[in-house]
């Protein structure tokens, strides 16, 4: 199936949006696009739902106060809105003005996720004779790999990070058939992670309420405001078990933009110092080893396209932003590597001792002349000569 175009979406906020006022005139025509304005009523409309589930008139126990610590007023939720814009799935807009729910199909054409993103995905189980089973998650890892590790858990089927309704589901004979992103955002930076993972449960909860991916709890009458369909409206089963805003936000609020910085700097230095401990512990195990090669080499093969795109455009960028620079030979080199390598040439070592290329010619020119030494260059020429006498007199 061919991937759907994505859609960006502006980081503005109209003062008033009217679902009721969507032209009917408008079809599902495949070369329809999405104009300027139904993409900001888009971003209205997902943030204001959100806003509406942050203020929701429910008991304490109901949400994670440190949400409204975050979010202490609209002010703050759009600052951080404007700072991770969103990208929706094509479509989305269609189905949030409809009046009715949209079929399995509309999560079985949404995109798969992007390399390095955080998003709000879905994932599809189905089961021959039975309805599909929807479930909407959010994936805010803080690595490079982004959305992408949460999305291999459902695929692998890895039971240590998945909820028990998975594993049931999947002993009931269901498989998972499509898992993709609704809406998605590059990777913040650090200082402004906690904030934005705060946003992200919030409209993980949004998406899941919208959709009815939420298995019906007492509590449901708390969000009756961002309802748009019937629940009974549905093609599907809901797999979520909780919502997200009860959830502990992970990470530390009360960090400066430089404490944030220092702390990713030793978390990335913890995550090479566990990847070496592995490595020396996996060279003790031949086994676990060869099998750990063979699902790399399968995995290269799969993305052999995407993941050389990867390398050569990281080294386009640190050549660009001149991570590895020598200012005396003005050369920006792709690694360290390279980098280190460059500092152990003669044209580098030469640049900095201040010989330029007149004067290495001189100093060769040099060397030259004082190793050229007449009386050897006479002997050996009186020695060609007696060679080619006795050649002669041979003949």
């Amino acid at each position: 199936m061919p991937r759907p175009q994505a859609t960006q979406t502006k980081s503005t906020y109209l003062d008033n949006v009217q679902i009721e006022d969507v032209d009917p005139d408008v079809t599902d025509d495949d070369d329809w696009e999405i104009d300027d304005a139904d993409l900001e009523d888009l971003d209205f409309i997902v943030n204001d739902k959100a806003w509406d589930l942050l203020k929701v008139d429910a008991p304490s126990w109901y949400m994670n106060p440190q949400f409204k610590v975050v979010f202490k007023n609209r002010d703050s939720y759009d600052s951080i809105a404007i700072c991770s814009p969103f990208e929706y799935a094509t479509g989305l807009f269609e189905v949030l003005t409809s009046a009715a729910p949209p079929s399995i199909d509309f999560f079985m054409s949404l995109p798969s996720a992007l390399s390095k993103t955080w998003s709000i995905y879905v994932v599809v189980y189905e089961k021959r004779g039975c309805k599909p089973k929807l479930y909407i998650g959010s994936g805010t890892k803080n690595s490079s790999s982004g959305i992408a590790t949460r999305l291999r858990n459902h695929e692998n089927h890895s039971t240590g990070s998945l909820a028990k309704e998975f594993n049931a589901a999947v002993k009931d004979g269901y498989k998972l058939v499509h898992s993709a992103v609704i809406c998605w955002t590059a990777m913040p930076p650090e200082h402004l992670s906690v904030r934005v993972r705060a946003r992200f449960l919030l409209l993980e909860s949004v998406f899941t309420c919208l959709f009815h991916a939420k298995l019906e709890m007492q509590t449901d009458v708390h969000y009756k405001k961002l309802v748009i369909w019937d629940r009974k409206s549905v093609a599907w089963e809901p797999m979520c078990t909780h919502r997200s805003p009860k959830e502990k936000i992970s990470g530390k609020l009360d960090m400066t933009e430089a404490e944030a910085r220092k702390v990713a700097s030793i978390k990335r230095q913890r995550r090479r110092d566990n990847d070496k401990k592995l490595k020396r512990k996996m060279r003790k195990e031949p086994k676990i080893l060869a099998r750990l090669k063979l699902a790399s080499r399968i995995h290269y093969a799969k993305h052999r396209v995407e993941i050389r795109q990867a390398v050569a455009n990281k080294s386009q960028k640190t050549v660009e932003e001149k991570q590895f620079y020598c200012k005396p030979c003005e050369y920006a080199a792709q690694n360290p590597d390279n980098f280190e390598r460059h500092l152990h040439v003669r044209s580098h070592k030469n640049k900095v001792a201040g010989i330029g290329p007149s004067d290495r010619n001189l100093r060769k020119k040099a060397a030259r002349e004082s190793e050229w030494q007449p009386e050897t260059t006479s002997a050996l020429f009186a020695t060609y000569l007696v060679m080619v006498s006795m050649s002669f007199r041979n003949i």
